[in-house]
């Protein structure tokens, strides 16, 4: 009897708090140039894809992962998770606060990562490796670490 009411109690606090998904380390090999969904559950859907980005006034070009994020719900929602990128297999940004987002969502709304060098409000993209240049830092695992939905 005890256990049951320590479950109930348990999926209570969790309903009350919000919804939180555990995302794995995905390695940007597996992503595609069309968007695919990286998480989905009843409140949101988190999509990624491929894209190279050229910015000719800059001389840069890049091969990015772009991210789209869709409110499933007719409520404005919160998503907070830490944006962890691995660079030749070492965490650049686990643990540092810098890399926690927070974004506010109206419903329905959908925000998305486009090629755009200017705007990286919500971290909507993660740099994978510099097309025109021989570089040995690239991009070889992203994951959107303790996300959750309020």
């Amino acid at each position: 009897m005890f256990k049951k009411t320590l479950l109930v109690i348990s999926l209570c606090i969790i309903a009350m708090t919000g919804v939180y998904a555990q995302t794995s380390k995905v390695s940007p090999d597996e992503v595609g140039a069309e968007w695919q969904p990286y998480l989905e559950n009843d409140k949101v859907l988190v999509e990624v894809k491929k894209s190279d980005c050229i910015f000719k006034s800059d001389g840069i070009a890049q091969r990015w992962i772009l991210f789209r994020f869709t409110n499933k719900t007719s409520a404005a929602v919160q998503l907070n998770y830490e944006y962890d990128l691995y660079y030749n297999e070492i965490c650049k940004t686990c643990g540092s606060d810098e890399y926690y987002t927070t974004i506010s969502m109206a419903p329905k709304e959908v925000i998305e990562g486009e090629c755009n060098i200017q705007n990286n409000r919500y971290y909507k993209y993660a740099m994978v490796e510099f097309l025109d240049m021989k570089r040995n830092k690239k991009l070889t695992g992203f994951h959107l670490n303790n996300l959750s939905v309020k």
